[in-house]
């Protein structure tokens, strides 16, 4: 604290209090003033510096408080000498030491002490140049102007780590140097050596040891040595091809300097002053070969012509006073600021003597080109002519259209011959001028037309009729929202109607520079022709523009939107972009008008009239056309099939997925004139099967209908089911069970339902049987698409097939759904499987029923599980009698037919339908499996749907 307080007084400002790392003073604001500490929180830097009021002067021994330091700049001192403590000073790698009003003296010895030293600069001293450590990296050593100096070149710090040397004694020494520069070889020792900077007046030297610097050198600039030879060397007798900048001034030089040397790649700045004798001249592949922004050639012998494109690439800073260099100026000087020439400019300077180099003409730009076209992809305009301004400072373009004028970002390509400006995106058409700032007023000046490409629309998102944002793809569009939405005359988009009327599409809004933009069309129906305008410019390719056309999505109808035949009946469409005009829209089925007699954008009713089923499946076309446009839905409306739904099911509704009539009575079936009737039963083992023999109770005849399980079939073999015991669980409900040689097992369960009520698989109605049959395959046994043979047998026996009825609604031949057949006054009526239990109860699997048999004595059908590897599975049919309104006398007569008992074996009858049965399950195995992958998601509804309803409609039985 008090070393630093030391050094503030000296000074003459004040630390803050309390003094912490990184400090500043509290009095003098703008100095480099400053205490930095390490991570320890030593003093390692100390920056100060004398104040308006106080020159700091430095004790002898204050650095002895800071053995940590590693940096130390003091600027402006008015010392005389530098205290002992410093040089020193074992850690200290940076110093820095300048004084502007007085000097201060080195001439001590002992400087090779500061074995850390690698930073050194000290800048107005006097004295005798000590000898100093060689750790140095960088020096720079600068005597008092006008001061004595024993001098002498510290050859001692070129090593391999000096990267810059810079010394400078503004005047003639006293004494000679002790070392001269002809003496010691500095170049060789120093490889890594970046920057020499020589200044020293009168200092012997031999030219050639400034002829191979190392490879790293890029700046040599040397000043006032007396050369033993001073003829400027041919290009091939030196190793100048790194130098950035190279310097040579007043140093007697004669001989001619080839042209070679302006050639030099990396050669950027090039000076040779007050060398009289040194020629030569200014080549006029200048500007094509040589990569010079500044050349000095002032007070030499170098003469010919100014190149008349001498400033058309890199130079910026030309000065040939004094030499016999004579010519007419080049066009970009009549277009430069005086300030250039009288060298006040600072970035530009190209000075002359008047008497040689003479001005022919004023400046008087002109334009002979323009890039064309402009476009959203024009990156820069390319304007070209004769004295377009110079530099790029002294050069301004300005652009105006109808609506703007903005200054363009340019830069000179070649100076006063061709500029390069950024692309301003204005478009529209207007005038494009440049001025050359030459101080005149006014500014002289070019101007030449220009005018943007045209808009382009190459596509539109699509818009329903409802209105909303469509996006808007193209070129030459916009740059900015603001822009767009200025709300001139200029700048819009409208959608130009067929009568001249237009809508605007507003709030535009810029996705992507030039390319893409979107905006809000009003809801509407009649398109037209887009047009969008960009300060002025319009789209010259009209681009035609509808709203989106009509969208179906569904067809409803009071008869569970289905088309009853020959009936009028009112049908609701919905879907999008109706619009809301009755004289727009036309709707038809199958060519049949459906009269629209209500619409909005999201529905149309319509009245189809009185119709005849189509043949064969009912299938018919839907069109709707709105204002010309259409939405075709091909075989997208059903018809009820007379076939599984009479007379349309009357006032109830058909279901075509589950193929019956779902009556809203207290009926169900095929049609809904039917009544439900009392049966009798029998279950018992007939024939060796588990039989359910159903008797009606108001049958005027004698009949029944038998149901037995016959058979299984796993993979290729067939087992009769022929040896079965029985139980009888309650009244209604007997449970019967078959062990085969290979311990399968089956279990039918027959149970007669005297309550509506429902189980795992089905909701019953009132007075109906069902036959549960569950399978269990043999220990260890896995079984692929199981089969189960199921008889039917009414009696009476006739003399054909039974006219029994078959519903196939998904008309696959392996899609059966339920049965019907009318004897006398009676209809029996069963629904078959589609829902199983396999493995478990959490596995559901899908089953298929076919007919594999139909004669006048009974028919059999085969149910298959599609599924692999099944261990167990259960299902179960339900089976209903009915009172037939219409009778049907069975065909008795004309023929032999068996007696009672019936299930007695048919001899071969039986034995042609399991040779069917097995056929007809290998045959069309691949067929079914893939009928069931379409229809999985209709057999379950056909399933839910099936149990809702019954559940519904038998609630009162």
């Amino acid at each position: 604290v008090k070393a630093l307080n030391t050094i503030s007084n000296n000074c003459g400002f004040t630390w803050v209090t309390p003094m912490k790392c990184g400090m500043i003073p509290t009095n003098a604001a703008g100095l480099n003033i400053v205490v930095y500490c390490d991570s320890n929180n030593n003093i390692n830097e100390i920056r100060f510096e004398s104040t308006v009021t106080k020159r700091c002067g430095l004790s002898d021994d204050i650095y002895n408080s800071f053995p940590n330091l590693q940096k130390l700049v003091v600027n402006n001192l008015n010392d005389t000498k530098i205290s002992q403590t410093i040089y020193q000073h074992p850690k200290i790698e940076t110093f820095i030491a300048t004084t502007t009003s007085g000097s201060f003296i080195i001439d001590n010895n002992s400087w090779q002490q500061m074995v850390s030293l690698k930073y050194l600069t000290l800048v107005g001293v006097v004295g005798t140049i000590p000898t100093f450590p060689s750790t140095l990296i960088e020096f720079t050593i600068e005597a008092k102007g006008s001061a004595d100096l024993v001098s002498r070149v510290p050859i001692e710090i070129f090593t391999p780590s000096l990267k810059t040397f810079s010394i400078s004694f503004f005047t003639k020494p006293t004494n000679q140097p002790i070392v001269t520069l002809k003496d010691y070889d500095f170049f060789s020792k120093s490889p890594s050596l970046t920057k020499f900077f020589f200044y020293f007046i009168g200092c012997p030297a031999e030219f050639d040891v400034l002829f191979n610097p190392p490879s790293s050198l890029t700046v040599m600039q040397v000043f006032g040595l007396e050369l033993v030879n001073n003829t400027f060397p041919s290009i091939h007798q030196v190793q100048w091809d790194n130098l950035n900048i190279l310097v040579l001034n007043a140093m007697n030089l004669g001989g001619k300097i080839s042209k070679e040397f302006f050639y030099l790649k990396k050669l950027s700045i090039f000076y040779s002053t007050s060398n009289l004798n040194l020629q030569g001249q200014i080549p006029s592949d200048f500007t094509q070969k040589s990569s010079l922004s500044q050349l000095f050639l002032r007070d030499t012998g170098f003469d010919g012509t100014l190149p008349s494109d001498i400033l058309d690439k890199n130079l910026k800073i030309l000065d040939i006073r004094g030499t016999k260099i004579k010519g007419v100026a080049p066009d970009i000087f009549l277009c430069l600021p005086n300030t250039v020439f009288t060298g006040e400019d600072v970035n530009y300077k190209i000075q002359f003597d008047i008497g040689s180099v003479s001005n022919r003409s004023p400046c008087v730009p002109s334009i002979k080109s323009l890039t064309n076209p402009i476009d959203s992809t024009t990156y820069s305009l390319l304007i070209e002519g004769t004295m377009l301004g110079s530099f790029t400072p002294f050069t301004l373009v300005k652009m105006k259209n109808q609506l703007y004028e903005v200054d363009l970002y340019c830069q000179t390509a070649v100076p006063a011959k061709s500029i390069s400006c950024n692309n301003p995106g204005i478009f529209g058409n207007g005038t494009l001028t440049v001025f050359a700032k030459n101080l005149a007023s006014p500014l002289p000046s070019a101007t030449i037309n220009f005018k943007y490409s045209e808009p382009v629309i190459s596509s539109v998102t699509s818009l329903k009729t409802v209105g909303g944002r469509i996006t808007i793809f193209g070129a030459n569009l916009w740059i900015g929202s603001a822009q767009a939405n200025d709300g001139s005359d200029y700048n819009y988009i409208k959608l130009v109607k067929g009568d001249g009327s237009s809508v605007s599409c507003t709030d535009i809004n810029i996705i992507s520079a030039y390319s893409t933009l979107s905006c809000i069309l009003p809801a509407g129906i009649e398109g037209g022709l887009l047009v969008v305008s960009v300060s002025g410019q319009k789209n010259i390719d009209a681009y035609a523009f509808n709203y989106q056309g009509p969208v179906v999505n569904s067809f409803i109808t009071q008869h569970n939107n289905l088309i009853p035949n020959s009936k009028e009946i009112s049908v609701t469409i919905t879907g999008s972009n109706f619009w809301n005009d009755h004289s727009l829209a036309q709707v038809s089925l199958d060519s049949v008008e459906c009269k629209v007699t209500s619409i909005n954008d999201g529905q149309i009713i319509c009245l189809f009239p009185a119709t005849p089923f189509k043949l064969p499946e009912g299938l018919l076309d839907l069109s709707v056309f709105i204002n010309g446009q259409g939405a075709f839905k091909y075989d997208f409306v059903s018809m009820v099939d007379p076939l599984i739904c009479p007379n349309n099911c009357g006032e109830s509704k058909c279901d075509p997925i589950i193929g019956m009539c779902m009556c809203e009575g207290i009926t169900f079936g095929p049609a809904c004139s039917l009544n439900t009737t009392e049966s009798s039963n029998k279950i018992s083992v007939i024939n060796n099967r588990p039989t359910l023999m159903i008797t009606p109770s108001q049958s005027t005849n004698e009949t029944t209908f038998a149901v037995s399980l016959v058979s299984i079939v796993e993979g290729s073999t067939e087992i009769i089911l022929d040896s079965w015991s029985s139980k009888s669980i309650n009244d209604y409900t007997t449970e019967f069970t078959y062990t085969g040689d290979q311990g399968q097992a089956v279990f039918v369960t027959i149970r007669k339902n005297i309550a509506t009520g429902k189980d795992d698989f089905i909701t019953y109605p009132t007075n109906s049987y069902t036959y549960h049959v569950r399978y269990q395959a043999s220990k260890d046994s896995n079984v692929d698409l199981p089969q189960f043979k199921i008889e039917l047998e009414p009696y009476p026996y006739e003399c054909a097939s039974f006219p029994i009825n078959f519903a196939y609604p998904s008309s696959s031949a392996s899609d059966l759904r339920f049965f019907s057949l009318n004897t006398y006054n009676v209809q029996y009526f069963g629904r078959t499987p589609i829902k199983a239990f396999y493995n478990s109860d959490n596995n559901t699997g899908t089953l298929t029923t076919s007919v594999v048999s139909n004669t006048g004595n009974s028919s059999r059908i085969l149910v298959q599980l599609n599924q692999y590897s099944v261990e167990s599975t259960e299902f179960e049919f339900d089976f209903t009698t009915y009172a037939n309104t219409i009778p049907r006398e069975p065909v008795i007569s004309g023929c032999v037919l068996p007696t009672k008992p019936i299930n007695v074996e048919k001899n071969n009858g039986w034995k042609i339908g399991v040779g069917i049965g097995v056929g007809i399950g290998g045959c069309i195995l691949g067929a079914i499996i893939a009928l069931l992958i379409k229809q999985r998601i209709k057999l379950e509804k056909t399933q839910s749907l099936l149990n809702k309803k019954l559940k519904e409609l038998n609630s009162g039985l």
